[in-house]
């Protein structure tokens, strides 16, 4: 199992480390929103204005992030 938190990126006001071009990735330290629980059976898909905070919780969960160009899909 996996606790994610999710917030949206607008209302991500304190950030941590600015966002990272070549990596395609910032840090913030707002809390989120929510949590999302995930069991191993589970996956999640995010949007790009959206951001996920890393693990809540300690679980041997290995994680994927897979980014896809959406207009792939048009």
């Amino acid at each position: 199992m996996d606790i994610i938190g999710w917030k949206n990126l607008s209302n991500c006001k304190e950030v941590y480390k600015n966002y990272d071009e070549s990596k395609n990735i910032a840090f913030f330290n707002d809390k989120p929103d929510f949590d999302i629980v995930l069991k191993c059976e589970n996956f999640a898909g995010f949007f790009r204005r959206t951001s996920i905070a890393r693990s809540r919780i300690k679980s041997p969960v290995k994680k994927c992030i897979v980014k896809i160009e959406f207009d792939t899909f048009l």
